[in-house]
């Protein structure tokens, strides 16, 4: 997942190692995080936290394909 925002980062987006993987979405309450955990899909509207605006979140739990069990991402 990624939190893209040019008004703060500038028009390039650049991963920065000191942040990366910090931030469990799950521990922090994220509602399309903790849906797609449980192994929900759908689409919801949330206000993001830092930035206090409402947005769309669409959440799946992966399970693979054919043969492929998947990585159980979400």
């Amino acid at each position: 997942m990624v939190d893209f925002d040019p008004s703060v980062q500038g028009a390039e987006y650049r991963r920065d190692p000191k942040i990366v993987g910090q931030l469990n979405l799950v521990g922090e309450g994220v509602p399309a995080a903790v849906a797609a955990t449980k192994g929900e899909s759908g689409i919801l509207i949330a206000t993001h936290t830092r930035k206090q605006v409402e947005q769309v979140a669409g959440y799946t739990h992966t399970k693979g394909a054919y043969a492929y069990p998947g990585l159980g991402w979400s």
